[in-house]
């Protein structure tokens, strides 16, 4: 039974007065096993093992869920969950009724409703819960530090104590080596014992030579240590006795099943069935280290028939000299995975340029709406995948009718989805602390350790010295921990759609339904394993952390490479995972590689691409009813008439009010290219064009629709500065990135629009600086619009500064409306005069004169279109009136402030000595 287990049992038994069933100095096998011991120990042993079973439940209600070490004193996840409810359902009841008593009854009942949910979802699969939290105990000789797994049986410093992604992958391979009437059993025993992952650090293996096996002498009680290798002898000698031992237990099994057994063949099975158990640890083992043996070599070989000095010269930093004894070192280590990649991270010195950069992700992640954003647009694709279901459902039922294959996706799985989500808000909690805490999620936290057990440093991301206690670490770790959140929330909903699913295929019901989704959940045999690498997957890309494409790899590669890229493309790999799933959202998405997939993940890809395809067609619609934006014109006189009256680029407009609805992942790219298409067309038709023109036109502002999204601001603006071909255009450029080198530059900005509500106009290098300073903001002239006024933005210093959705309100303004109505165009003022050679105005003059010029042609449109007569004309003639204001109001501006402007020039002249 193992020793550590009869020390359990000894334990159990002294409490209950019997005697033990070893003695101290007993230096013998189990007496079990051995015929020594009597059969009341036995069934005590037996007894005990039910005992603790039948307390788990018990233990686990008296003592409340599971905490994370070092998490004391944190809020109840529980109660957080009940308070979370009642402000959502607070939100949506209090934004229904009409007048103020009304919505707040609703809200109170809303936040009743809310408050309710969470728990009922709980008590609905509380069995389920207890279930997978049971089958999980069921995991021997294993403990945890921080939710991080490592063995503690069988293993010695230095073992690998990472989890395989697949520990059965490849495993049908190795069993068609063996006879056809002892693989399921070898199966069985592999599947229990999780592909003795505990043993393994990798996966290939080959087999040969079987004369000099022969001689091969192979202990049957003994593992071999894990990381040791077998010689091609070694090995087929090991596989011959594990054939052997399970032919032993087929026939022994056969012999009990039939009632022909004697006592002694009971015995003899369960000593045979440990044999297998030893013998498949140790083959799985060898196995597992000759693969990574090979893959070494293989690299190895890569970097040095490539001759290339740089490579050799990356691969002896990534070994750090000898990895043989790095790995050593790091085993030497405390069993403390944290204290364990401390370690880690003290290796790992990055250079300057790398230093620089992350300096730089710090201070351009630091503002409020970056983490906002962040947040919203995990909401946003959590929401979407559970729109999606019920299309993946009833596509999934189509094809299962058609092909007659078993279901894959039933629209009853929502409720099950939904109290995964319920249950994984406590996971996704403590995963969001951890991360927060620590400086690295638990997920990359086991990839860095498994890859220093091989000798490798692999340090997700660089960090600067403090840890928690330098606010430089701080934006870092705000974004993991958030994804990290939605990424537990995304699992627990898929794991428990797909165990719900699979329970079903299966025809359960009632008691054994519950309990079969649990096992599931657990990962008990294939299927549980097989789902929960499928959760995974889908909560990966709930995230937008999805593995990124070949050509986002070189894209990664180069800029870890030249740093200095990142100033231009700050982020890579969510944009592109956000590009391609907007796609997905569409009629392209039927021709891409995840509608291609097998099973449930091409079918959800399928819905995605159906729900997609026809929610462009409401897109297309609001486009064309002038209620959806893309990023609108570039002609500076077209722009500020839209800015005016509350238009905003990328928005959605709702009521009164336009909404950016860029957060609406992965909505908003099919969104932003149908309304960079339909504003195109409009404007190719403007200037009547033909129809190949207006088609041409809509193409490229379909494909001008990438750069409107934030993350890619630094390339939108890149080619802007190249568009421009100007010096304004390459200080504003210079000037937006130099900014960000400034400590918290993200955060400044935010400061800054809360205080000063001022849209300002920098000119410059330095003026482009100071207007995302807070206290140096002010100093930068203002914008003004077309009629001289500042532009401000909307809203109070909380709005301002954090507002996610920029929303803006349609403007009141007659004048902007009847202009904007009739399509008179009426660009911002401008300084131009008549001015003696050599003679200039100054800056503040220029302002001046602008703001006059407005000012005045504000006023007389005003008075003009409030008249009656105006009122009574026809629209052409209006046009033509309004024309002929604008013309004469800026020419008379114009003459009556040239002689004090000139009058301003020769005092100026002469102050400066000439």
């Amino acid at each position: 039974l193992g020793q550590r287990a009869l020390d359990e049992a000894n334990r159990y038994l002294e409490g209950k007065g019997g005697r033990r069933l070893l003695p101290d100095d007993a230096g013998v096998r189990n007496p079990i096993l051995d015929g020594a011991g009597s059969e009341s120990d036995f069934h005590g042993f037996s007894q005990y093992l039910e005992d603790m079973a039948a307390l788990e439940p018990e233990v686990r209600a008296r003592n409340g869920p599971a905490r994370e070490p070092g998490e004391e004193g944190a809020i109840n996840p529980l109660l957080l969950q009940h308070v979370g409810g009642a402000a959502a359902g607070a939100v949506v009841g209090g934004a229904t009724g009409d007048d103020p008593a009304n919505r707040t009854r609703n809200a109170l009942i809303g936040a009743a409703v809310g408050a309710a949910v969470p728990g009922a979802l709980r008590l609905r699969n509380a069995r389920m819960v207890e279930g997978a939290m049971t089958g999980a105990v069921r995991i021997k000789g294993a403990r945890s530090v921080e939710g991080v797994e490592i063995p503690t049986t069988g293993r010695t410093p230095g073992a690998p104590d990472t989890p395989l992604r697949d520990p059965m992958a490849g495993v049908d391979v190795f069993l068609e080596k063996f006879a056809p009437e002892i693989r399921s059993g070898l199966r069985d025993v592999f599947e229990r014992n999780g592909g003795f992952e505990a043993q393994r650090r990798g996966a290939v293996h080959q087999a040969q030579a079987d004369r000099l096996a022969q001689g091969v002498l192979v202990d049957f009680q003994k593992r071999i240590k894990p990381g040791t290798t077998l010689n091609v002898e070694g090995i087929r000698a090991h596989t011959d006795a594990l054939a052997t031992a399970q032919a032993k237990v087929n026939d022994l099994a056969a012999k009990v099943a039939q009632g022909q057994n004697r006592d002694a063949d009971i015995v003899a099975l369960e000593a045979a069935k440990a044999e297998v158990s030893t013998l498949g640890a140790s083959l799985m083992g060898a196995r597992s280290e000759a693969g990574r043996a090979l893959a070494q070599f293989r690299i190895l070989a890569r970097v040095l028939d490539s001759n290339n000095p740089k490579l050799l010269a990356e691969a002896a930093g990534t070994l750090r000299g000898d990895a043989a004894q790095f790995a050593q070192a790091f085993t030497q280590l405390p069993d403390d995975p944290v204290a364990r990649f401390r370690w880690l991270q003290a290796q790992d010195r990055p250079g300057v340029r790398e230093q620089v950069r992350q300096y730089y992700y710090a201070n351009i992640l630091s503002g409020v709406k970056t983490h906002e954003r962040n947040i919203l647009g995990n909401v946003a694709n959590t929401v979407n995948n559970l729109m999606v279901h019920p299309a993946a459902a009833g596509l999934d039922a189509l094809k299962a009718t058609v092909t007659g294959a078993p279901r894959q996706i039933t629209l009853d799985e929502i409720p099950s989805q939904l109290a995964g989500m319920v249950g994984g808000f406590e996971r996704g909690l403590s995963e969001a602390l951890f991360s927060l805490k620590h400086g690295v999620n638990r997920s990359a936290l086991t990839q860095s350790l498994s890859a220093a057990e091989a000798g490798k440093l692999d340090v997700p991301r660089v960090e600067f010295g403090g840890g928690g206690a330098n606010p430089f670490n701080w934006p870092g770790r705000a974004l993991d921990s958030a994804d990290q959140f939605f990424r537990a929330i995304a699992k627990q909903q898929e794991a428990y759609g797909l165990a719900h699913a699979q329970a079903k295929r299966e025809g359960l019901k009632g008691a054994a339904f519950e309990d079969r989704m649990a096992g599931l959940l657990a990962g008990d045999g294939e299927h549980g394993q097989r789902i929960a690498e499928q959760a995974d997957t889908f909560a990966r890309r709930a995230v937008f952390q999805e593995k990124a494409g070949p050509l986002v790899g070189l894209m990664q590669s180069a800029a870890k490479k030249y740093p200095e890229l990142s100033f231009v493309v700050p982020f890579m790999k969510t944009p592109a995972n956000i590009f391609r799933q907007g796609f997905e959202f569409s009629p392209a998405g039927f021709g891409m590689k995840a509608a291609r997939q097998e099973g449930r993940a091409g079918t959800q890809a399928q819905a995605r691409a159906a729900l997609g395809s026809a929610a462009l067609g409401g897109l297309a619609y609001l486009a064309a009813t002038g209620r959806l934006s893309g990023s609108g014109p570039r002609n500076p006189a077209e722009r500020a008439q839209l800015m005016e009256s509350g238009w905003r680029p990328n928005s959605v407009k709702v009521g009164d009010h336009w909404i950016e609805y860029s957060l609406f992942q992965p909505v908003s790219i099919p969104a932003a290219a149908i309304g960079n298409a339909f504003e195109a067309w409009r404007a190719e038709g403007m200037k009547a064009r033909s129809a190949p023109g207006k088609i041409a036109g809509a193409l490229q502002g379909f494909a001008r629709s990438g750069l409107d999204q934030s993350f890619l601001s630094g390339v939108a603006g890149l080619f802007e500065m190249i568009e421009g071909r100007s010096l304004d255009s390459a200080a504003k450029y210079v000037g937006q990135q130099a900014h960000g080198l400034l400590p918290f530059a993200g955060a400044q900005r935010s400061l800054t629009t809360a205080v000063d509500p001022v849209v300002r106009a920098p000119q410059g290098i330095v003026e482009t600086v100071k207007a995302g300073v807070p206290g140096l903001s002010s100093s930068v002239e203002p914008r003004l619009d077309r009629f001289g006024h500042e532009v401000t933005r909307p809203g109070g210093p909380v709005r301002r500064a954090a507002d996610p959705f920029n929303v803006s309100g349609v403007s009141d303004d007659p004048v902007v409306a009847e202009l904007g109505r009739l399509g008179v165009s009426m660009g911002p003022q401008t300084a131009q005069m008549a001015l003696p050679p050599g003679q200039r105005l100054t800056r503040q003059e220029n302002f001046d004169v602008r703001h006059l010029k407005g000012t005045a042609v504000g006023r007389v449109l005003a008075n003009l279109i409030a008249l009656p007569a105006y009122q009574q004309l026809p629209d052409p003639a209006k046009v033509d009136v309004l024309e002929r204001a604008i013309n004469k109001t800026r020419a008379g501006v114009t003459v009556a402030e040239k002689p004090l402007i000139k009058g301003r020039i020769l005092s100026n002249l002469q102050q400066a000595g000439r």
